[in-house]
């Protein structure tokens, strides 16, 4: 698996926003935490550089299906997703755990995501 993006943190402003993940041993119950992870970045880089213009709908569709997956579907397997993960790194040319960083207005417009996937409130 090339998911070793995963052990980087998303820090906006200079806070830690999202600690390190264990790339090496996901499970099915860190998909919402990867999921939103992938909106954070997605929307911290697609932003900016769109302006308006259609994003790669092969990196945006499947995240947006894990994320509809993950409020409508009882059971979501970390295996059946992991070609999209690590699609992901590999577009946004994420590697290693360096610090991701991610913008004020993409964690802004986060807390709605963060409840309706269930995972723990931002960091700082």
């Amino acid at each position: 698996m090339k998911i070793d993006w995963l052990a980087a943190s998303l820090v906006c402003e200079g806070r830690v926003i999202r600690p390190p993940l264990d790339p090496s041993k996901p499970t099915n119950e860190d998909l919402p935490e990867i999921c939103f992870r992938m909106l954070l970045i997605l929307d911290s880089i697609e932003f900016a550089r769109c302006e308006g213009r259609w994003i790669n709908l092969e990196i945006f569709d499947p995240i947006d299906t894990l994320s509809s997956d993950l409020l409508h579907k009882e059971t979501n397997l970390l295996s059946d997703w992991i070609d999209c993960i690590e699609r992901f790194g590999e577009y946004y040319q994420l590697s290693g755990s360096h610090k991701i960083d991610v913008s004020p207005r993409a964690v802004s417009d986060a807390s709605e995501e963060i409840e309706r996937l269930g995972i723990e409130p931002l960091d700082g």
